[in-house]
């Protein structure tokens, strides 16, 4: 979940050998398409054909050197933007904040649209996942739905009125979903919510983002750091919980396996002994406060993790590269604050 809106800043970067980091970083800049400017950016999707960035002034798509902007007739809104979903027959599921989902086919063509007049829990989504290949889990600031891909029938679940949905991750038949007080855990089979609290001597803790691991490992950002549990006989346990300055507003698992923890720098997370390192990306940029904040974090095709922040933009460290690493850069260690296990 995102913590922020962003501007949008392409960077590209030049690989000329091979190491573990990337020694320089030219910018090159795209802040308009069309000569319209993209705006505040919320999420970016690396999709089949395009690379899709939602923004306040609409949905924008690129492709090499074609970049466009979806039209009025293709995504009839003036709603920001806030969340692109792709599903196996690359039909477009487009999120918005304040006018629900519009649904557009593989030609990018208005198919239909789904809001509270049509029994949306709410028409501000923050997110979209699978439920199964043919449902679909929309979270949004009035609870959990379902969707129905080909039918397009929506199911509104019973969440013991829990609101405010601001993350979801599937679990075997449970769903993991974060909000404004915690994580709480729905089970499709009893239809009940267990409600698991973190961090509670930092309370409130909102949590923005909620990524699944090995083993069944659930790694969940909030404002006031990182918390890790596992999941055994359908109970959720903490095994950490990991204090940081900044919010922990995104969290990524590359095709390495790597753990990537955005807090406003960008942290790797070591497994092995609970640790959050700073990988040291862009440290100078932060220093003369030019970058302030890595607000998002998503995987490209081809295993590049894509980066997001206010300011900077949006960027990417290639595939197998650790980091950017600058001389006068401080690595530092965080290290866990506790263990407890829920009742």
């Amino acid at each position: 979940m995102r913590l922020n809106q962003f501007i949008l800043i392409l960077v590209l970067f030049s690989m000329t050998k091979a190491s573990s980091a990337i020694e320089t970083n030219p910018f090159q800049s795209i802040t308009k398409i069309k000569e319209q400017s993209i705006g505040l950016i919320y999420s970016v999707l690396d999709g089949s054909d395009y690379q899709w960035i939602a923004s306040e002034n609409g949905l924008y798509g690129i492709q090499g050197d074609l970049t466009f902007k979806l039209t009025h007739e293709q995504l009839p809104t003036k709603s920001p933007i806030s969340f692109v979903f792709e599903d196996i027959k690359k039909n477009l599921w487009v999120a918005t904040h304040g006018d629900g989902i519009f649904l557009l086919d593989s030609e990018l063509l208005y198919v239909d649209k789904f809001d509270e007049s049509t029994g949306l829990s709410s028409d501000f989504i923050n997110e979209i996942i699978y439920l199964d290949p043919n449902t679909i889990l929309t979270a949004s600031f009035g609870g959990i739905d379902k969707i129905s891909i080909t039918e397009r029938g929506i199911e509104r679940l019973d969440l013991e009125d829990k609101q405010n949905i601001l993350a979801i991750e599937m679990l075997d038949s449970n769903i993991i979903f974060g909000h404004t007080n915690g994580v709480s855990m729905y089970s499709l089979k009893s239809e009940k919510v267990k409600e698991y609290p973190l961090f509670i001597d930092l309370s409130p803790t909102y949590v923005y983002s909620i990524v699944r691991g090995k083993d069944n490992s659930i790694y969940v950002g909030t404002t006031n750091g990182l918390a890790i549990l596992s999941f055994k006989k359908q109970r959720l346990k903490l095994e950490a919980e990991i204090e940081t300055e900044q919010p922990v507003s995104t969290i990524l698992i590359d095709l390495k396996e790597r753990i990537w923890i955005a807090a406003e720098k960008l942290f790797l997370f070591d497994t092995n002994v609970n640790q959050l390192t700073d990988s040291g990306f862009m440290t100078p940029y932060f220093e003369n406060r030019t970058i302030k904040v890595i607000e998002d974090l998503a995987l490209s095709k081809n295993g590049n993790v894509l980066i997001a922040g206010p300011i900077f933009g949006f960027s990417w460290l290639p595939n197998g590269f650790d980091s950017i690493i600058y001389p006068h850069d401080d690595t530092h260690v965080i290290p866990p604050k506790r263990s407890s296990t829920f009742n």
